[in-house]
């Protein structure tokens, strides 16, 4: 189909039925042993990980972006090793970095209407369309100034347990969208995912005069599973090449891990939202009855059992063998720099996460064989061994030692490959509890973050530590929380 005609559609479809510029923190590719800034050391003693500490801590690297706002609404990163410049191209994203503190702000919980979300999106929407990172991160951020909010405290206060999980998994982002969006930012989004659709390589998402890449790549998916979620077509071909360009680049060998259960590849898409539709019917009857009997406890127990049985079917034991076998930043570098072709953790989550998306995609579409569907799987599953087996918070992960950078957004990474996999535990490691603990701890007084090695500066890291503690990322399907404890999925199972 032609650009014209696939946009022509793209219109009809979205009005019928009703996205880090500079996210790589980075905003460039990686440069191998990069100057280093003099960083004052952490002010913070270890924190426990509760939600108190949390939402303090988010509201306090909030803070810091507000005062890093420029008057014309954006938000900028530090020269240093990641601006480059390519003939006729200026690295330099600007709208990349703005769309992404609009993101965090609003993950973080700032009213959409805050002067500071207004500014910072004018600036973005009046932007030209660039580079592939700035686009994606705007299509996010649009989706998240739409997003329903939470109900307020009042409100919430006045809730049952049960009417709160079916609240919460009730949730249309594309009704939410077409009912809030104003025209504007309708056409907006579909123009950004246009040109992202019209600059796909010959298989995936480059910088310009640049070779392919699983950065660039991974971004175009968030902001495909952002477009899914609001029920905006993408051309499954366009998903198909995606998903073959990470099959193909996968380590074909890895040392074998102990298995534990990764949902969205032990489980097609359909069996998912098959559990989810059975748990919010179970809660409505359940909520029925609490109405009916006055009975909480009862209810309560009810519910927890709901969701321990959906426990039980979503993290069924691990049945498959699975090796580590992980993604490099350019597999097919025109330039054979080594350091972009070493395995790390940032761009194996960047593998997982894309082969995810594509999977929701194409499921039930001529354009998924079982075979593809197969291979499809156990890359996620070998994706996520190969974090559990080179896991680390204190770093960006290597699988031979090397001296890499991006360690903020490879904890980002960690947060997305997590929960958009329904994975709360890569093999031992609960990832949300130690990475969060570490950034806890590495806050620093005036509320920003800022990697010790490798970094753009504490801009983009502040937006990269809010979106992990809040867990930014949307889950395949939709999670339930507990009544009595408010713990997901990804809490503690009985004992």
């Amino acid at each position: 189909m032609s650009g014209s005609r696939w946009f022509s559609f793209l219109i009809a479809m979205i009005f019928l039925a009703g996205l880090s510029g500079q996210i790589y923190a980075q905003g460039q590719p990686p440069q191998p042993q990069p100057p280093q800034r003099p960083v004052a050391p952490s002010p913070n003693a270890a924190k426990e990980v509760t939600k108190e500490n949390i939402e303090a801590a988010v509201q306090k690297g909030i803070g810091y972006l507000r005062s890093q706002q420029k008057p014309d609404g954006s938000w900028d990163y530090v020269d240093g090793p990641f601006h480059l410049k390519m003939p006729g191209v200026d690295t330099h994203l600007t709208m990349g970095c703005t769309a992404l503190c609009c993101l965090a702000m609003l993950k973080g919980g700032t009213n959409p209407d805050d002067p500071a979300i207004t500014k910072g999106m004018n600036f973005c929407r009046n932007h030209a369309l660039q580079h592939t990172y700035c686009v994606a991160c705007l299509i996010l951020a649009l989706e998240a100034l739409y997003s329903e909010p939470e109900p307020e405290p009042e409100k919430e206060k006045d809730m049952s347990p049960e009417e709160k999980m079916r609240t919460s998994m009730a949730k249309d982002p594309a009704k939410d969208f077409r009912k809030k969006a104003t025209p504007q930012d309708k056409q907006k989004i579909i123009d950004l995912i246009r040109w992202l659709l019209d600059n796909q390589q010959a298989n995936v998402w480059r910088y310009p005069q640049h070779g392919e890449d699983a950065s660039n790549t991974q971004y175009v998916a968030l902001a495909f599973n952002a477009a899914r979620r609001m029920k905006i077509p993408i051309p499954p071909d366009s998903c198909r090449k995606i998903a073959e360009w990470f099959l193909k680049h996968q380590q074909k060998t890895g040392p074998e891990v102990k298995g534990f259960p990764v949902p969205a590849a032990d489980h097609s898409i359909r069996e998912l939202r098959k559990i989810q539709k059975s748990i919010e019917k179970d809660i409505r009857k359940i909520e029925k009855d609490l109405k009916r009997n006055k009975d909480k406890g009862k209810a309560d127990s009810m519910t927890t059992t709901v969701v321990d049985e959906a426990r039980e079917k979503i993290f069924a034991p691990e049945k498959h063998k699975m090796f580590a076998r992980g993604w490099c930043y350019m597999p097919d570098d025109p330039q054979n720099q080594p350091w972009r072709k070493v395995v790390t953790g940032a761009m194996t989550t960047s593998g997982v996460i894309a082969l995810t998306v594509c999977k929701a995609y194409l499921e039930g579409t001529g354009a998924y064989s079982s075979g593809m569907a197969k291979a499809v799987n156990k890359s996620i599953r070998d994706g996520c061994a190969w974090l559990a087996h080179y896991f680390t918070v204190t770093r960006n992960a290597t699988g031979g030692g090397e001296n890499v950078i991006h360690h903020y957004y490879y904890l980002y990474g960690l947060e997305r490959a997590g929960m958009i996999t329904l994975t709360p535990k890569f093999g031992e490691h609960d990832w949300f509890k130690k990475g969060a603990a570490l950034i806890l701890a590495q806050q620093r007084g005036n509320g920003a973050w800022e990697a010790n090695q490798g970094t753009s500066g504490p801009v983009p890291d502040t937006c990269f530590a809010i979106l992990f503690l809040k867990k930014a990322t949307k889950p395949i399907v939709g999670i339930p929380e507990r009544p009595e404890t408010g713990e997901d999925l990804f809490g503690p199972g009985k004992k």
